[in-house]
């Protein structure tokens, strides 16, 4: 049926919601786009409301192309004011809720990775660590910081080591070819003085560094994007690059990879011509 001009119509037209390769399981969330829209005149406006069904607030970045005409390319629900027929194309990415990493929250205690230091139960000196809740089991000086997870839980403890090339932390995992990831971890000073420059190395190369604040007890959150590229097998360790004997305390906790999901969906604005 051919409906009048000065009706504007809404027309459901739902594509691209897969990310480009086959997601695991947990990358199983749908975006719709604003319904296809027709516009009686140029230069109307419209919203763009997209509908995500996973919780956006895990949503890394948003992207509508072409920016022309939208309020703000970067949000979900921009206003795009139009004045010929023009396709926008609405990509969004956050991470899935497949934690690759074993352990990583340290609940199951002193298991799921290796270690060249030495595991002290309970006093450490320099190379060594532990996993405990209270970070005083292991040395008095210590404050009583509580694990990043939950407040109660695990969280490992480190005594930096006074050599360099250290790795206090490393695990062996495999991964997708040519795939994003986000790789997240928090560190904390125990100890005030000295604080710890944890360097993240991905199959021997460095991401990056977290460095502790000289406040006790306050997590520092690190995050950065990996592309596998050829990579089927990925180790990851940790090394403290500061070696000094005195302070160099910290904890670690919460030590995620996940992978990187990608959802993309587009809507057509018609633009009716201007009748005179």
């Amino acid at each position: 049926m051919i409906l009048p001009w000065w009706i504007a119509f809404f027309l459901i037209t739902p594509k691209g919601s897969l990310p480009a390769h086959f997601p695991p399981p947990s990358c199983n969330e749908t975006l719709e786009a604003v319904p296809d829209t027709t516009l009686c005149h140029p230069g109307g406006t419209v919203q763009l409301d997209a509908v995500f069904s996973g919780n956006v607030n895990d949503i890394i970045d948003v992207l509508w192309e072409p920016s022309d005409g939208l309020s703000d390319p970067a949000i979900l629900d921009p206003t795009a004011t139009v004045s010929q027929t023009t396709t926008y194309t609405l990509a969004i990415t956050l991470p899935s809720g497949n934690n690759l990493i074993t352990n990583g929250n340290f609940s199951a205690g002193n298991s799921g990775f290796t270690s060249s230091y030495y595991f002290g139960n309970p006093g450490l000196s320099p190379g060594g660590y532990s996993v405990q809740t209270n970070p005083q089991t292991s040395n008095g000086a210590w404050s009583p910081c509580t694990d990043h997870t939950s407040g109660s839980g695990l969280m490992m403890l480190v005594d930096g080591a006074t050599s360099p090339g250290v790795k206090f932390w490393c695990q062996t995992l495999s991964v997708l070819p040519n795939t994003n990831y986000v790789f997240e971890l928090y560190v904390a000073s125990l100890y005030p003085v000295s604080t710890a420059i944890v360097e993240v190395e991905f199959n021997g190369t460095a991401l990056g560094t977290a460095d502790a604040t000289s406040t006790s007890c306050e997590w520092v959150k690190f995050s950065a994007i990996w592309n596998s590229g050829g990579a089927s097998t990925l180790t990851i360790c940790l090394e403290d690059l500061n070696i000094e004997g005195f302070g160099n305390d910290f904890a670690v906790d919460d030590i995620s990879l996940l992978e990187v999901c990608e959802y993309t969906d587009s809507v057509t604005i018609e633009v009716l011509p201007e009748i005179v």
